[in-house]
């Protein structure tokens, strides 16, 4: 079945039948892992897999797998991923390509179905076919600097959520397809800016998907293109949401209240819109949120700039939370914290 998945992906990477043979991985019998393949240092510590560039090197990532050279026109086949060879692999829910790392190789993640949510640092310029999987992805978020998104890049990749920078200018239309459903997509919302990248691939694709509905046909790549929602079921277009002060301010939240014991600490989590999570996590993000946190009383509970709640004696003290998009409107949530 992974011969199957990853061949499949190569195949529709450029729209041809082809046949071939891939390789199983092998598995190592390891709880966590880590180590070095070229330029890329990666780690696996629980549910979250973290790829950085080795010092000293320019962070370039080997090609991997099984997949088709449109320079060549030839099948070329490069052994398996390190971090795909770990079975510890198959926990992790979280990807982070961190600062550093400048560019992707093919076929680099193909066979863990259970990874939620991505994050891609903005020294990865172009992302190629890097991403083929069955993968049911709730958000995948762009940091400002990646600036184009190819053929084939979360190919088989159901991707419900993206936020895209300004940076990004090139998104190609098969970036986002998955392979079970023909030229389909699962992309429900796009976070991006006006007059972007991001909008004119959700105007076009929601364009052909819209004469596909209409007529059984569209004019463009292979004919037929289809938006499905996370039940399989077709949806007939793809909402564009403009990152502005209004779209990711309009559902803030924070706690009322909460509590922490003496002496110990807690995180502080802020609710945005889907694709979102903590808003300490996001400072220079795409969607540009700053987020500074400030306690009344430090004599009874601090916060850090990360959120992280500690309690100091017993009582009560509000927390503050100040948040701002570049450029753009401020706004500011509280919350109580009762330390026992």
């Amino acid at each position: 079945m992974k011969q199957m998945k990853k061949l499949l992906c190569g195949l529709l990477m450029v729209c041809m039948v082809l046949t071939g043979i891939g390789i199983m991985p092998q598995t190592v019998q390891a709880k966590t892992a880590s180590g070095n393949d070229g330029e890329i240092h990666w780690e696996i510590k629980g549910d979250t897999l973290t790829l950085s560039a080795v010092k000293g090197t320019k962070g370039r990532m080997n090609n991997y797998g099984h997949y088709w050279d449109e320079r060549t026109q030839q099948s070329i086949e490069y052994p398996d991923a390190p971090w795909e060879k770990s079975s510890s692999m198959k926990n992790v829910k979280n990807i982070i390509l961190k600062n550093g790392i400048t560019s992707l190789g093919n076929m680099a993640f193909t066979y863990n179905t259970s990874v939620q949510k991505m994050t891609i640092a903005g020294t990865v310029k172009k992302i190629p076919s890097t991403f083929c999987w069955d993968a049911k992805i709730d958000s995948v978020v762009f940091y400002d600097g990646v600036e184009e998104i190819s053929d084939g890049a979360f190919m088989n990749s159901r991707i419900y959520n993206v936020i895209l920078p300004k940076s990004i200018t090139k998104i190609d239309i098969y970036a986002f397809c998955t392979v079970a459903d023909g030229l389909s997509t699962h992309l429900s919302d796009v976070y991006g800016y006006s007059s972007s990248a991001a909008y004119n691939f959700v105007k076009k694709y929601n364009k052909l998907a819209t004469e596909t509905y209409q007529n059984g046909w569209s004019s463009e790549g292979g004919g037929i293109w289809v938006i499905l929602d996370k039940n399989g079921n077709e949806s007939k277009a793809i909402k564009f949401h403009k990152l502005n002060a209004s779209s990711i301010f309009s559902k803030a939240k924070a706690p009322s209240a909460f509590s922490v014991n003496k002496g110990k600490s807690k995180a502080l989590k802020i609710t945005l819109p889907a694709g979102l999570t903590q808003v300490a996590k996001y400072t220079g993000s795409p969607a540009d949120v700053k987020a500074t946190f400030k306690s009344s009383n430090s004599k009874v509970a601090t916060v850090s700039s990360s959120g992280k709640v500690t309690g100091k004696k017993k009582g009560t003290a509000k927390i503050s939370i100040s948040m701002q998009i570049k450029n753009g409107a401020k706004k500011t949530l509280t919350t109580k914290v009762i330390v026992k």
